[in-house]
C-alpha cells in the first residue's frame, strides 16, 4: 500500500518516510524490501504499475480535493463511497501530482508547499486572528504541534476558546514581544513570596502591569505565563495555578501540598481556602477523586482531609 502511495520514490527517501511515520528501523526495513519485495526496486527507485485514471476520474479527484490541504483519511472516506478501489488508484503521488498535490505524512498538500508545518504556520500568521474551526486537518498532531510551538514562541496568543490573536496584530497597536516578556518577568518578581499562585491572586494583592489594561480575558494573560519555560502550570476550566520550577505539576500535587501545609483540614475549609486565596473553585468530588490513590486520607464521616492515615488516627 505504501509503495503505491509513495512511488516513484528513492528507497532512501521511502525509508525516511516510514521511519518518521511508523518508527520502523531503516536498516532492517531496507533488508526486508531488498530480499522480499525486490521486484519493486529498479536502480534504488521504488516503482509500481498504476492503473491510469481517465479524464473523468481526474476531474472527480480535482473536485474532491478543493482546498490546499486535506487529511488522507477524510478524502478516502468520501472517495470510497463512489469507488471501491479509491485508496489504491487515486491516493498516490503519481496521480495527485497530476492535479498539483502530494502526500505529506497523513495529509494531501498542495505542491505550493513542501512542508505541512510550513503551511500551517503561514496560514495562522497570515491573519490578525486565527480561529481553530476543528476541521479534520486541525484535529491532528501536526497541527497541534504548530499551535503549541507558535504559542511558546510568543507569535500567537490565545484570547478565547480556539481563538488566537497574532503578534503582528498586537504590534499594530503598539504591543511588542518586549512588552510580553516584561509582563512575564514582572509576574516572577511579584510571585517571589508564594510557592503556588494565580494571576487573580497577584492582582488582588496589588499586582498591575500595562498589559492588563488591554482588557483581554484572563486566558490571554494565563497563556502568556504558560508559554514561559520557567513557569509550570496546573490547567483548570476556571483558570491556571502556577509555580516556578522545572518539574511538571498537576492538580493533585498542588492539593497534596496545600493539605500537607495544614496536616488536616475540613473539606469545605479547603475549598474555601482555594477560593479565597487562589480565586478558583474546585468541586469536592473532584478533589476526592484526585487524591483517593495518594497518601492523603479523606474521612467521609468527618468530611476532613488528612496528610496521611497516621494523622487521622492520632486525631480520632
Amino acid at each position: 500500500h505504501l509503495f503505491h502511495e509513495q512511488a516513484p520514490i528513492h528507497i532512501d527517501h521511502f525509508l525516511d518516510y516510514v521511519y518518521d511515520m511508523y518508527g520502523l528501523k531503516k536498516t532492517s526495513l531496507r533488508s526486508f524490501i531488498q530480499s522480499e519485495l525486490f521486484e519493486y526496486i529498479d536502480d534504488d527507485l521504488i516503482k509500481v504499475q498504476y492503473v491510469p485514471l481517465s479524464d473523468q476520474e481526474l476531474d472527480y479527484l480535482k473536485r474532491l480535493i478543493d482546498a490546499d490541504i486535506h487529511t488522507i483519511e477524510e478524502i478516502v472516506a468520501i472517495g470510497s463511497r463512489d469507488y471501491s478501489d479509491f485508496a489504491d488508484r487515486f491516493i498516490n503521488n503519481m496521480m495527485l501530482n497530476k492535479i498539483g498535490y502530494s502526500i505529506r505524512s497523513q495529509f494531501i498538500l498542495t505542491n505550493d508547499y513542501r512542508s505541512v508545518e510550513r503551511y500551517f504556520t503561514d496560514l495562522i500568521l497570515s491573519k490578525d486572528y486565527f480561529i481553530n474551526e476543528r476541521l479534520p486537518v486541525h484535529r491532528t498532531q501536526s497541527f497541534s504541534k504548530v499551535i503549541y510551538d507558535l504559542e511558546k514562541e510568543l507569535k500567537i496568543f490565545k484570547i478565547e476558546h480556539d481563538t488566537y490573536i497574532t503578534l503582528p496584530k498586537l504590534e499594530s497597536v503598539g504591543i511588542t514581544t518586549d512588552h510580553i516578556v516584561d509582563f512575564q518577568q514582572q509576574v516572577k518578581f511579584a510571585s517571589e513570596d508564594f510557592e503556588y499562585f494565580t494571576l487573580d491572586m497577584l492582582k488582588a494583592k496589588g499586582f498591575t502591569h500595562p498589559l492588563l489594561e488591554l482588557g483581554f480575558e484572563s486566558i490571554f494573560y494565563d497563556r502568556i505565563l504558560w508559554a514561559d519555560p520557567e513557569f509550570q502550570a496546573v490547567t483548570l476550566n476556571a483558570g491556571y495555578i502556577f509555580i516556578i520550577q522545572q518539574e511538571d505539576v498537576t492538580l493533585s500535587i498542588f492539593l497534596k501540598w496545600l493539605i500537607n501545609h495544614y496536616d488536616s483540614i475540613e473539606a469545605y475549609d479547603l475549598m474555601n481556602e482555594i477560593k479565597q486565596t487562589y480565586h478558583l473553585e474546585i468541586e469536592l468530588s473532584k478533589i476526592i477523586a484526585l487524591l483517593q490513590n495518594t497518601e492523603i486520607y479523606y474521612s467521609p464521616e468527618l468530611m476532613k482531609f488528612y496528610s496521611d492515615k497516621n494523622v487521622y488516627f492520632d486525631e480520632v
